[in-house]
């Protein structure tokens, strides 16, 4: 379970907070599309909860216990154990597809191994299981230049799975595809939470798309939670006030 508390955030070159008094609490295994537009809080947000933007005040729990004041080996893994989708993909261009899926194995192995990209059998035989499951195993040992941006984002989804992680975040994971593509990578991170029971938190602007496959919808809007609720509670008055 993760429980948001109170959560601000101010920049210090910003006039107003990017988030104002946030509180939810999500279970294991649901499906939030968070909505907004550019600049509401939705990246904010999320990088609070895995730590990569420190919040002003406010509490972030994990199963019960504060991940807040997280540091060295310990906030290590419990990044591991979160697996983050980008809209850029962020995978590494001159490298093998098998590769960037096997950097997600970093967060959990020693230094020196992390360092000269040494990995295990065991290690590529999950990569290449992550890889299968995306339907991308025939494109192991091409580079990740030579893929589509729909199978970019695939390989990015196998990199979050050999995390194993418990839960995946998505920062507008679909923003860059086409709509055919971002319906086939959406079904995609469905099929996962149904089958994985990992929780999905994934950051959209698209309304069909978030009422067609998440479970719960968090409306953000100029960083304060406007709508929490599910798809079909949704009306056209919350739209308005979430855009």
């Amino acid at each position: 379970m993760l429980e948001v508390n109170q959560l601000q955030k101010q920049y210090k070159k910003s006039d107003r907070p990017a988030l104002q008094d946030i509180n939810f609490t999500i279970e294991q295994g649901e499906f939030v599309a968070v909505l907004g537009l550019s600049g509401a809080g939705k990246s904010t947000l999320i990088r609070c909860i895995n730590r990569l933007v420190e919040p002003t005040s406010g509490d972030v729990s994990y199963n019960g216990e504060s991940v807040i004041g997280y540091k060295g080996e310990k906030l290590r893994h419990y990044r591991s154990s979160i697996g983050m989708i980008f809209q850029s993909f962020n995978l590494i261009d001159r490298l093998s597809t098998l590769t960037n899926v096997l950097v997600g194995s970093l967060g959990n192995i020693s230094l020196g191994r992390a360092l000269f990209f040494l990995f295990t059998k065991e290690e590529k035989e999950r990569a290449l299981l992550a890889l299968e499951r995306v339907g991308l195993k025939d494109f192991a040992e091409n580079r990740v230049s030579q893929l589509s941006g729909g199978q970019r984002q695939r390989v990015a989804i196998a990199r979050a799975l050999v995390q194993k992680p418990k839960i995946i975040l998505g920062d507008e994971p679909v923003a860059s595809l086409d709509p055919t593509t971002s319906i086939s990578v959406m079904s995609l991170l469905k099929e996962i939470n149904d089958q994985d029971h990992i929780t999905m938190i994934i950051n959209l602007h698209d309304v069909k798309l978030a009422k067609d496959f998440a479970t719960r919808i968090i409306g953000v809007a100029n960083g304060k939670v406007v709508f929490d609720g599910k798809p079909d509670e949704l009306t056209q008055g919350d739209l308005e006030n979430i855009y």
